[in-house]
């Protein structure tokens, strides 16, 4: 490891990070484990998934053969991220509805989601019905109009803006990065302050606050 001070972690520092924690989620094992097998310290390898340094690439080497993957694979990942695909209209809200989905469902495993939605207000009053709920979900926005996406953000409580715009924007970027902790919270049963404390407000705090909420729990194992 190495024993000198190094700078902060540069934008495709953290993306190698998240490829590693990509390749970590598909081979099955436990943050505790692949630090185990890589031969990291726990402290030096957290500091690194956290964006604090850099991953070296003997740290990635190590990390790879953990995983059973190559280095080439965390290094296509990691520039994938940086020059990602463009991604059409339809993937783009496909994703966001599924994202709403995958946040709800972990929040309220025993609930029917999808009959909890079409049989509410806002669904009646839209025309929303199972068709129109299945096409939203694979991105097939030809048989969908603007009041059965405003319906499905109003059931999950987020603006309408985050389903009727692709674009990108300061509302867009922090319902997604709200959805991250609560999802953070419900996947690990950890309790804590609202996303909406004072001291969690941009979508960069938000989104360090869901990975100490993950990685807490990792290490609670």
């Amino acid at each position: 490891m190495p024993s000198t001070a190094l700078g902060g972690a540069d934008e495709f520092s953290r993306a190698v990070a998240h490829a590693i924690e990509d390749a970590r989620s598909a081979a099955g094992l436990t943050t505790r484990e692949l630090i185990k097998r890589s031969g990291l310290s726990p402290n030096y390898y957290y500091r690194r998934a956290r964006g604090e340094l850099p991953f070296t690439t003997n740290d990635m080497s190590a990390l790879a053969a953990a995983c059973d993957v190559s280095v080439g694979a965390l290094w296509t990942r990691a520039q994938a991220e940086i020059v990602p695909k463009a991604a059409s209209d339809a993937d783009v809200v496909a994703g966001r509805v599924n994202k709403l989905l995958a946040v709800a469902r972990a929040q309220f495993p025993r609930m029917d989601l999808q009959a909890a939605l079409l049989s509410s207000d806002v669904a009646r009053d839209a025309g929303l019905a199972a068709p129109q709920w299945h096409a939203l979900l694979s991105g097939e926005l030809s048989a969908v109009t603007r009041e059965h996406r405003a319906a499905v953000a109003a059931f999950f409580g987020v603006p309408e803006e985050y389903l009727l715009t692709t674009e990108v924007s300061d509302v867009i970027d922090d319902v997604d990065a709200r959805l991250d902790v609560q999802e953070a919270f419900a996947q690990t049963g950890a309790h804590g302050a609202s996303s909406r404390g004072p001291g969690a407000t941009t979508p960069a705090s938000l989104r360090a606050l869901a990975r100490a909420i993950r990685e807490s729990n990792e290490r609670g194992r």
